[in-house]
């Protein structure tokens, strides 16, 4: 999928902007052993319908997002920056040290569970790629393992479930792959 998306070095890019940040941070410039895990922002511009989802067309149709910078003193563009729902910034066993995104690095003391189940998975290998599509219900995920594509969806408020694509269209297309925003009105 970054192949495709031809994203490569634009990944490159966002992850040295973060790397800078951290070793400009107090603590965590000390770690040595983090690694970054990131959830993509992609986009369509119309509206997919349900059998491109089925036949992974989709994939074909989105495209990624960059934020620019700008100096904070002198209002000069210093940057263009891939988009990013999330970075996870992880220390050796997977566990979430800080969010990240090319604006700010974000360091807390707990993080919500969503994110900590999304990091695990990326840390564990199971998926390759992971994206939140715009106009997909929050909490809808979509990865890329191999050929196969999975949405990983909030079952409840602190669990995701990980359905083959398939599967998931069959019975849970309507309640979460659809934004209310963007469903057709009922007739």
């Amino acid at each position: 999928m970054i192949n495709r998306l031809n994203i490569g070095k634009d990944i490159k890019h966002l992850e040295r902007k973060i790397k800078k940040d951290i070793k400009e941070h107090p603590i965590l410039s000390e770690r040595k052993d983090l690694q970054l895990y990131h959830i993509f922002w992609l986009q369509s511009d119309c509206l997919l319908a349900k059998e491109e989802y089925s036949d992974c067309s989709f994939l074909s149709k989105v495209y990624p997002l960059y934020r620019s910078s700008y100096s904070k003193i002198l209002s000069i563009k210093t940057g263009k920056y891939l988009q990013n729902f999330a970075t996870f910034v992880c220390d050796s066993t997977g566990a979430i040290i800080a969010t990240a995104s090319s604006r700010i690095l974000h360091v807390a003391s707990c993080y919500d569970e969503e994110d900590i189940e999304l990091a695990r998975i990326l840390y564990h290998n199971e998926m390759d790629f992971i994206f939140y599509l715009s106009g997909t219900f929050v909490g809808t995920y979509f990865g890329i393992k191999g050929d196969n594509v999975y949405v990983i969806s909030r079952e409840s408020m602190d669990q995701l479930k990980k359905h083959p694509l398939g599967e998931f269209l069959g019975c849970c297309y309507d309640e979460f792959l659809v934004s209310p925003a963007f469903k057709p009105p009922l007739r």
